[in-house]
């Protein structure tokens, strides 16, 4: 059983990066939200 080097790092770069890429617009997400809500609240 021969695995192509390119498809098993892309597998393993693939799974990593995804869930680093998700992990960091999660939290890119949360601080904008709270940056708006921030300048809203003190705007108001």
């Amino acid at each position: 059983m021969r695995i192509s080097l390119t498809s098993f790092l892309g597998t393993k770069l693939g799974d990593g990066t995804l869930a680093a890429l998700t992990r960091h617009v999660d939290d890119f997400a949360e601080s904008s939200v709270e940056e708006t809500y921030a300048s809203t609240l003190s705007q108001s």
